[in-house]
């Protein structure tokens, strides 16, 4: 079987920052909502309170969608992409390396010595939840030398591509 390309994408479960996330952003439209309403009310200029509904929306538009968070991974002709997505924008390419110099690929809780040993200097979190099963690592370093760690959820058929294109790749079985 030959693998020439595969794609993964994961959303941010509502756990961790993105739980806080979204209580603080209530709490703002909360706070914007009756700030707003009771500069109407002190001004005297009540027709204006009509208004505040169409400024909280664009509020919201502007906000919620960092509460949606999407990673993607793309493995093609043995380059890995790493992509974030807000909600419904155009997604944002984190990274990008041959997965040929990567130093490690493996699963993430049976490896975390090696993981501190490597001392990452910037990690990316593409996981799309805490406790997640097939959590695994990848250590590289990019274009400007910086050791990077990479944490994304892998199936079988990833794994598969991974090994393809990094022979050094730990296989184990998935969950999906």
């Amino acid at each position: 079987m030959e693998v020439n390309n595969f794609e993964y994408g994961a959303m941010k479960k509502n756990e961790g920052y993105i739980k806080k996330r979204k209580m603080l952003l209530l709490a703002v439209y909360l706070v914007f909502t009756g700030a707003a309403f009771g500069a109407v009310i002190a001004s005297k200029l009540l027709p204006v309170g009509a208004i505040v509904p169409f400024l909280l929306y664009i509020l919201v538009l502007a906000t919620w969608r960092y509460t949606q968070v999407d990673y993607k991974y793309i493995i093609e002709t043995g380059n890995l992409t790493l992509t974030r997505k807000y909600g419904n924008s155009k997604p944002q390419e984190l990274t990008k390396f041959r997965l040929k110099t990567a130093e490690l690929i493996a699963p993430m809780r049976e490896n975390e010595g090696k993981i501190r040993d490597f001392e990452p200097e910037i990690v990316y979190d593409a996981l799309p939840s805490v406790s997640c099963e097939d959590a695994y690592v990848i250590l590289f370093r990019n274009d400007e030398g910086k050791r990077c760690a990479m944490y994304i959820e892998v199936s079988q058929a990833s794994l598969k591509a991974l090994r393809y294109y990094n022979e050094s790749c730990v296989m184990s079985e998935t969950l999906k």
